[in-house]
């Protein structure tokens, strides 16, 4: 089935940063899932199981529900073969044309007010509809269960903070009312929220969420 999509090329890379690693035998979450909205514009996912992003692209068009996994260059090149030396998606758009063949297509980062443009790989990996119930774990709904002592506090991990933050400027953490629940990341910029899940540790190895805090501002990975 054949597919039109044309994105926020800096929303798409900004929840992109949530998608599993390539050696996940989970191919679904190896992708970022558009969901078309009826209302206009389409939701934007990302998750690994540890933490989940979800942007709204409010200009986006999308012909119909997908999972998009972009394959990006080694090095990024401009259209004459130079090394780009900047973020190509910023103020970009991303657009996609999908045959639907089960076979790569090409995905264009165009800047309309630079003029610049630079392409990657993208594929379409798996129907949308096998994609986890992300409303269900924004909504609080899915915990990490408690399985025994002395397993009975939940950490964050800050390493994967200092991931999902990427260049944003500063991102902050909303504790849950329930213990398993996940927590609340938010970010500057009003279309990116996500949450992460918290995981059981012992009490000896749990971080104040403070520490956390400024440990994943200081670093980032921008």
């Amino acid at each position: 089935m054949t597919g039109t999509f044309d994105l926020d090329a800096n929303l798409f890379m900004a929840v992109r940063r949530a998608v599993a690693d390539d050696e996940s035998s989970r191919i679904r979450l190896l992708g970022v899932l558009v969901e078309p909205r009826e209302s206009g514009g389409a939701f934007l996912v990302a998750t690994d199981g540890r933490v989940m992003l979800v942007g709204l692209d409010q200009s986006a068009t999308a012909t119909r529900p997908t999972i998009l996994r972009l394959k990006m260059p080694q090095r990024e090149l401009d259209e004459w073969g130079d090394e780009i030396e900047f973020t190509p998606w910023d103020r970009s758009r991303l657009h996609m044309e999908i045959d639907g063949q089960n076979a790569p297509s090409v995905a264009h980062f165009h800047n309309p007010s630079s003029r610049g443009y630079f392409h990657a790989l993208v594929e379409e990996i798996e129907d949308a509809k096998h994609y986890p119930d992300w409303r269900a774990v924004m909504t609080g709904k899915v915990k990490v269960k408690q399985v025994q002592k002395p397993y009975n506090d939940f950490g964050i991990n800050a390493r994967i903070l200092s991931r999902v933050q990427g260049t944003e400027p500063a991102l902050h953490l909303e504790q849950p009312s329930e213990d398993g629940a996940p927590w609340r990341i938010g970010f500057e910029r009003g279309d990116l929220t996500g949450v992460i899940m918290p995981r059981l540790m012992e009490t000896m190895d749990n971080l104040a969420l403070t520490t956390i805090h400024q440990d994943v501002k200081a670093r980032g990975d921008g």
